[in-house]
């Protein structure tokens, strides 16, 4: 009985992650067909529909109308990322960015190009904060609006809720205490922007008493950001 609890927790981490990144690629429900025949999971498509059940009881998937497949819940996706983080998965994206900002290294002494290059990479929103010199350098709010979902109805009030909560982002940064690194927020979790298509990643600066991070959609691409982010809180 061990053994096979053990075997159907394993099977549903392994379509959860399936899943997750399947939503953050495609933007799309994910159908137990697609994951047979694209991820060769040696699964029937009726064992992942039972999963797919037990998944959404669990609160980590939902489904928006009867015929469609599974999205991922921001439960799922703060799983998802976790497991980014714990296996390693970002090592090759971190060293793809220390070869890269190697050869920049004076554009790290300058966080006005530091936060530029941060927000131009990740298509996102950026930030440094530096305590000691009250200092607090904004990039990409373009990017910001940009990643609102448009298709959405209530998109006006979107755009209306991002740019009141923006007038209390200066405060709440400088306010912010780093108790983890990296800090994760998805969706209406983030204490800064509570709208359900962005995501928070915030890192401290190993050597500054300053914090960093950055304001996107949330399918964003999480290995290559988090990479960006370690490295740049390595090397300032």
């Amino acid at each position: 009985m061990v053994i096979i609890k053990e075997e159907l927790k394993n099977r549903k981490k392994r379509i959860l992650e399936r899943v997750g990144s399947c939503y953050l690629e495609r933007g799309e429900p994910v159908a137990s067909s697609f994951l047979v025949y694209h991820y060769h999971l040696d699964l029937s498509s009726a064992t992942i529909r039972n999963d797919f059940q037990r998944l959404s009881k669990e609160g980590y998937l939902y489904k928006c109308h009867i015929s469609s497949g599974r999205l991922p819940t921001d439960k799922a996706l703060k799983f998802f990322i976790s497991n980014i983080l714990e296996s390693g998965e970002i090592d090759e994206w971190k060293h793809k960015w220390f070869e890269k900002l190697e050869e920049r290294i004076p554009m790290l002494q300058d966080f006005e190009k530091l936060v530029e290059f941060l927000s131009e990479e990740t298509k996102s929103f950026s930030f440094f904060y530096l305590s000691n010199e009250n200092l607090l350098v904004k990039k990409g709010l373009r990017y910001l609006f940009a990643n609102i979902d448009n298709s959405q109805d209530n998109v006006l009030e979107l755009i209306e809720e991002v740019a009141e909560s923006l007038e209390k982002f200066d405060k709440q940064i400088k306010n912010l205490e780093m108790k983890e690194s990296p800090l994760i927020y998805i969706g209406k979790e983030n204490p800064f922007i509570k709208v359900d298509c962005l995501s928070f990643l915030g890192e401290k600066s190993h050597s500054r008493n300053g914090v960093f991070g950055i304001l996107g959609s949330k399918r964003m691409p999480y290995k290559k950001n988090l990479g960006l982010l370690e490295v740049i809180s390595e090397m300032i």
